[in-house]
């Protein structure tokens, strides 16, 4: 499990492969509802999942696609081919208030797995 210097835990939850925006709007709402239930979780991405975007890529992406590539349905912003796989939210929580084992039992209770996947976040990052 990820935890940094500040002992704050986190995990990714990625949306299912091409997962449509009514699916990404789902997923955005259960993460909503699990930080409003649990206060020491916070979350990046609930908001462009909401309105059935992918969240923004939070680690470096190296883009090589095309001018008019598309993400999110926008044109020429480039592209991230395999956006579930890039484009996550991120959850998180202080150790203090929420272990990381619990954090993991959360969100495998709150995270259909026909809407996200739950995994660690690469170590170079922490």
């Amino acid at each position: 499990m990820a935890v940094d210097s500040n002992h704050v835990a986190y995990f990714d939850v990625h949306a299912i492969q091409d997962a449509k925006p009514d699916d990404l709007k789902k997923l955005g709402l259960s993460l909503s509802e699990l930080c409003i239930k649990f206060p020491a979780i916070t979350a990046t991405g609930i908001d462009e999942l909401l309105t059935g975007n992918y969240p923004q890529p939070i680690e470096t992406f190296f883009w090589t696609g095309k001018i008019s590539d598309t993400i999110n349905g926008k044109a020429d912003e480039g592209s991230i081919p395999t956006p579930w796989i890039y484009c996550f939210a991120r959850v998180s929580s202080p150790i203090q208030l929420i272990s990381e084992q619990n954090l993991l039992n959360i969100l495998q209770d709150h995270i259909p797995d026909q809407l996200g996947a739950i995994s660690e976040p690469s170590r170079e990052y922490f």
